[in-house]
């Protein structure tokens, strides 16, 4: 019997998150610890960007800790620089790590481990010419990725025991916390694609939101991000345990990340009050952002008390609350029905509509799911 762990999307950034990301990293070290786990591996973006020497010093001390029980295989994501994956893969631990960035199979602790990072164009398309149109590197770029993951299927299937594919990639089909669609993205796979690796279990990096879909026999389980980044990533968060018997299974092991919860309210001019969602029994142990609409007038008053609720809910235990002030205009506008509209989807539906501005379903997906992820940053 084999158990393997999995851990996804931890994007160390000292300028974001930083304590929560630490404190979280380090719960879960303890708890893969506890559970004597035969593998852990990393299913990519363990940094955020070109690492700093603050984010080096802790990811090392924390593949430290983890490699004190067993092997760590480490994928890189889009996130990863390329010497911050050497700088790791030369880390001096008690087990191995294995760290790349480029595709390959490699035995460890007796399980099969297709390694595949972020699939990047440069590399996937190498076999085109300078004056490849778009659509034509998209087919081949796609084309070679399926080729590299029937080889990485032979090479797993001469292996008798447990057999996993680990990558960092877009997968086509998932989906955000809000279970809206990810689109936009240049390049997808599948996971028919994926399932050519011949795994029992693939694992995937990258989306945030934890999900699973399958492809036959075989699943695919996003972990997901162990911690909440933005107020657009308000679901679970977990790791996953994976274990090799008479055939595999995995579960979701909770992560006590804090939550972010986003509240709206309006200024009512009236009563000199917020009026929406914002109960502050609910706020103990939060990362809250209050955004509250207020009309151009009135802004010094509803700002005393958007202050005011920040002191409230910060003396109820939330660990940081953010004021975001939406300003409406007095006047009367030019396109009372985008003026009326509540959410940034409705707004924009409703300008394109006065605008006369017609949109393929595709792009007017893509612009909306552009929109909300900008908003939730």
């Amino acid at each position: 019997m084999k158990t393997v762990a999995f851990v996804s999307d931890t994007h160390a950034d000292e300028r974001k998150k930083w304590d929560e990301h630490c404190r979280v990293m380090e719960w879960i070290a303890d708890d893969i610890a506890s559970k004597h786990v035969d593998l852990v591996c990393h299913a990519g973006d363990i940094f955020d960007g070109a690492s700093t020497p603050l984010e080096r010093t802790f990811v090392a001390e924390w593949i430290r800790r983890v490699t004190e029980n067993a092997p760590l295989c480490i994928v890189a994501g889009n996130h990863d620089r390329a010497r911050d994956v050497e700088y790791v893969s030369r880390l001096r631990t008690k087990h191995p790590v294995i760290a790349v960035e480029r595709p390959g199979v490699h035995v460890v602790a007796g399980v099969a481990v297709a390694m595949l990072p972020w699939p990047r164009l440069s590399w996937l398309l190498a076999a085109l010419g300078r004056d490849a149109g778009h659509e034509q590197s998209q087919q081949v770029a796609v084309a070679n990725l399926q080729g590299i993951l029937t080889a990485l299927g032979a090479e797993l299937a001469q292996h008798d025991g447990p057999k996993v594919l680990v990558a960092h990639a877009m997968v086509d089909g998932s989906k955000t916390d809000t279970r809206q669609p990810l689109v936009g993205c240049d390049l997808t796979v599948t996971v028919a694609d994926l399932a050519l690796s011949q795994a029992d279990l693939m694992v995937a990096g990258h989306v945030h939101a934890e999900q699973q879909m399958r492809f036959g026999a075989t699943e695919l389980v996003v972990p997901g991000c162990p911690y909440h980044r933005t107020f657009g990533e308000p679901g679970p968060t977990s790791y996953v345990m994976a274990e090799w018997g008479d055939c595999v299974r995995w579960e979701r092991v909770p992560v006590p990340a804090s939550p972010m919860l986003l509240l709206e309210a309006d200024w009512d001019t009236d009563r000199g009050a917020l009026i929406g969602e914002h109960r502050l029994t609910e706020l103990k142990g939060v990362e809250a952002r209050l955004r509250y609409r207020v009309t151009a007038d009135q802004r010094t008053t509803a700002k005393k008390r958007a202050d005011e609720f920040k002191r409230e809910a910060l003396a109820k235990g939330a660990i940081r609350v953010h004021l975001d002030e939406v300003v409406e205009a007095n006047a009367r506008p030019r396109a009372p029905e985008v003026a009326a509209a509540r959410t940034l989807d409705e707004k924009l539906t409703a300008h394109w509509k006065s605008k006369g501005i017609e949109l393929s379903p595709e792009r007017q997906a893509r612009v909306l799911a552009m929109g909300r992820t900008l908003e939730a940053r």
